[in-house]
């Protein structure tokens, strides 16, 4: 998703791209294995694309809303 709406990004500079990513990103918990797996990849991914896309003027950010909900 993130490459199919990079150029549509490009051409609405300056933008912002948002990427749900969930806390099991960070403490999986049994039986979610290939969840929580998807989420570390998505978080890992999401901060590769900011540092390849900051040049272009597009903000690319992640959301975790359980952090939101625990406070």
């Amino acid at each position: 998703m993130m490459r199919a709406f990079a150029p549509i990004l490009r051409k609405n500079k300056p933008s912002k791209m948002i990427n749900i990513v969930s806390i099991a990103a960070y403490s999986p918990l049994p039986s979610i294995a290939g969840y929580a797996a998807s989420k570390a990849a998505l978080f890992s991914a999401t901060q590769s694309v900011r540092i390849e896309l900051a040049r272009e003027e597009i903000a690319v950010l992640r959301s975790i809303p359980e952090q939101l909900i625990r406070i």
